[in-house]
């Protein structure tokens, strides 16, 4: 009803989110065809994190944290508005502003990518690290050209095991495991397996 009758799609708020950065973060499906049939602009950056209760470890209201909405998407774990945003023209190379050298938690980006393969503890999370969702996510980000350099360091052998169902997937982002990464770099999922 606000669309139509006129609403800003772009409208911010004091920390820089839209209402499509709320939506995908939120899960509100409905909400991004909406918006997205309205021209708002996918690669819109936040400026920093608004949401105290729904989070990654270490990242409070206020941080600098500069998330495009396939960052939220990602984070909340939603396939299918993750879809959308890519097909409109969402940047899978966007950062969120991070400093991985001083602060690093992959919950807190840079990329998508690094998001969808977080581990870490997430305060309200929907669904499990590395879940087939999660890692269908990083699939699509991945066949869309994603850098995988440094997104599966913080991988352990249990976190490998998620990937089963997605071996290709996991050859793919194994290759961008720098020297710091974890000790499986070279583990390929059939080796793991039980026989």
């Amino acid at each position: 009803m606000l669309l139509k009758a006129g609403a800003n799609v772009e409208s911010a708020d004091k920390c820089g989110w839209r209402p499509l950065h709320y939506a995908a973060f939120h899960g509100h499906e409905t909400m991004v065809d909406w918006l997205l049939a309205a021209n708002a602009d996918v690669c819109a950056s936040t400026l920093e994190w608004a949401d105290n209760d729904t989070k990654p470890s270490r990242l409070y209201t206020g941080n600098k944290w500069k998330g495009h909405p396939i960052h939220l998407a990602a984070m909340a774990g939603n396939q299918n508005i993750m879809q959308k945003l890519l097909d409109h023209g969402a940047d899978v190379f966007a950062t969120t502003g991070i400093d991985t050298e001083k602060w690093y938690f992959p919950g807190h980006g840079p990329t998508a990518l690094h998001i969808a393969l977080d581990t870490g503890l997430f305060y309200g999370r929907i669904g499990k690290p590395l879940n087939k969702t999660r890692l269908w996510i990083a699939q699509m980000l991945v066949d869309r050209g994603a850098d995988v350099n440094t997104v599966a360091d913080h991988l352990q052998l249990d976190d490998v095991m998620c990937f089963e169902k997605f071996e290709g997937l996991w050859d793919k982002i194994r290759a961008g495991i720098s020297e710091k990464g974890a000790k499986v770099s070279t583990v390929p999922i059939m080796h793991l397996q039980q026989p």
